[in-house]
């Protein structure tokens, strides 16, 4: 029976936690943070009077391409773990191979759906807010403008 090196299990573990770093604070309007609870809103009422589909895209953390990295490496030097040459370059290729992946997943799970929505206030002023696309909205719609703290959500 084969077993993994320790090197091996720390790797892949390392990189699952790593991972687990890369979760991300929803921009939904039904979903409030902690630090946004107990707190104020100003309402104002408004029509819409446009809508567009855009992408929200959270900036990278390089913890992707880490994780990736690492679990390449880790599988990479599996191929040559009875020969130094072909562990090297194993490990080498693995990782780069690996960190490439990782960065790539991490900027596909960064992007998301979301909303530019253009708002004509009950007082003329008009307004846009960018917003998950989580709730559908149609120009005419008569929307209310939740604002805290210099950060506005539209909501039904």
């Amino acid at each position: 029976m084969k077993t993994r090196t320790p090197a091996v299990l720390i790797a892949v573990t390392l990189a699952v936690a790593l991972l687990q770093g890369c979760a991300h604070r929803s921009h939904a309007d039904n979903v409030y943070a902690d630090g946004d609870t107990q707190r104020a809103h100003s309402i104002t009422l408004a029509t819409v009077i446009s809508v567009r589909a855009i992408v929200i895209e959270r900036a990278g953390s390089g913890m992707g391409a880490a994780a990736g990295g690492q679990i390449g490496n880790a599988l990479g030097g599996l191929a040559g773990k009875n020969n130094f040459n072909a562990w090297f370059v194993g490990t080498a290729l693995g990782g780069a191979a690996g960190s490439l992946a990782g960065h790539a997943i991490e900027a596909q799970v960064a992007r998301h759906p979301g909303l530019e929505i253009s708002m004509r206030l009950d007082d003329g002023q008009q307004i846009s807010v960018v917003q998950a696309a989580d709730e559908p909205f149609r120009k005419g719609d008569r929307v209310r403008v939740l604002t805290a703290e210099g950060k506005s959500r539209v909501t039904r």
